[in-house]
C-alpha cells in the first residue's frame, strides 16, 4: 500500500493501513509538534454525570 507522510508529504510503502509517517524521524517531529501545541492549552470539560466543569489532568482523564 502506498501512502503519503503527514509531516513531509513523501510517498512511502507500508504494510498497515494506519501508518501515517514515512520514518521514525517524521514520527518524532509529529510528537514534538503535538507536545508544543498541547502545552498549557487544557480546555475545561463537563462531567457527564453531575455536569460540573473540570480541567483534566492528563489525556487519559479526557476519556473518563
Amino acid at each position: 500500500m502506498i501512502k503519503n507522510c503527514i509531516i513531509c508529504n513523501n510517498e512511502f510503502e507500508c504494510k498497515k493501513s494506519t501508518a501515517k509517517y514515512c520514518s521514525k524521524h517524521c514520527e518524532y517531529l509529529a510528537r514534538q509538534l503535538r507536545k508544543k501545541t498541547n502545552q498549557g492549552l487544557k480546555t475545561p470539560r463537563k462531567c457527564l454525570i453531575c455536569e460540573n466543569e473540570f480541567i483534566p489532568r492528563s489525556a487519559a482523564a479526557n476519556q473518563r
